[in-house]
């Protein structure tokens, strides 16, 4: 492969992550719902820690498990973020 045809594939890969970050963000809002109903708190740190261990579980590389912590810690966050904004709407 050269380098055209790396970058068109790591295209189609970050189409298919946004799609992927959108369709979980849609179901962090749904359970933020849930949440709101149910009276309990956004950030339930058990499960934020329980999906951690299921990613590092289940990374096979290139990326070590700090890496991909990191980028599931983030994706945490905004959810998050998105669940507490919607409180407030």
């Amino acid at each position: 492969m050269n380098l055209n045809d790396l970058r068109f594939e790591i295209n189609r890969i970050d189409e298919a992550l946004v799609t992927l970050l959108n369709k979980r963000a849609t179901l962090a809002l749904q359970i933020g719902e849930l949440k709101i109903k149910q009276n309990l708190p956004v950030l339930n740190e058990a499960r934020e820690t329980e999906v951690l261990d299921f990613v590092k579980k289940n990374n096979t590389g290139p990326l070590n498990d700090d890496q991909i912590v990191t980028l599931f810690q983030k994706m945490m966050e905004i959810c998050r973020n998105a669940q507490y904004q919607s409180r407030k709407d």
